[in-house]
């Protein structure tokens, strides 16, 4: 990757030591041989329909690439649920909904957990902005149904991405 702040968040990811389950599963994807993931940058990132994603994991060739134009405005708090976002991907291996559904039910928390510990930002935000990569997820729908909680996804997604109203950004 050449992207500077690509760089930075990845290398936060990496080197700053949150113990817990996401931590561990970041450490084995980036450290162990076997499972060694490759980070790339691309302009674009897109499902074979033509939807533009923030990125993706490539299982056929251990890779996950982020996209340069979806994520040229993002927060490095979200640059970084993106990377883990993917790196479950690449945990999980399954099809896409059914790992958005495993990390709906067992990753939102610790991830909350992880991102407040390394970048300060509140737990229930940092978990918001990884939900709001699962809506496909069984269970999500059920935040949109019976909750205001997926008006926080948006405006937390909103606020992290699109409008540069929160977060920490590179210089």
């Amino acid at each position: 990757m050449t992207d500077p702040c690509f760089k930075a968040v990845l290398n936060d990811l990496i080197n700053k030591n949150v113990n817990n389950v996401v931590g561990d599963i970041i450490r084995k994807f980036v450290n162990d041989p076997n499972s060694k993931i490759t980070f790339i940058q691309q302009p674009e990132v897109t499902k074979p329909n033509g939807t533009q994603l923030y990125s993706g994991f490539y299982p056929n060739t251990n890779v996950i690439a982020l996209s340069e134009s979806q994520l040229k405005n993002a927060s490095n708090e979200f640059i970084a649920i993106t990377i883990i976002h993917e790196i479950f991907h690449a945990k999980i291996r399954d099809l896409e909904q059914v790992d958005h559904t495993k990390m709906f039910n067992e990753y939102v928390k610790p991830t909350g957990e992880y991102m407040a510990s390394l970048y300060n930002i509140d737990e229930r935000t940092a978990e918001n902005l990884l939900l709001a990569g699962l809506n496909d997820a069984t269970g999500y729908k059920m935040i949109s149904l019976y909750s205001t909680r997926w008006l926080e996804v948006k405006f937390d997604l909103q606020n992290y991405v699109m409008l540069r109203n929160a977060g920490s950004y590179c210089k």
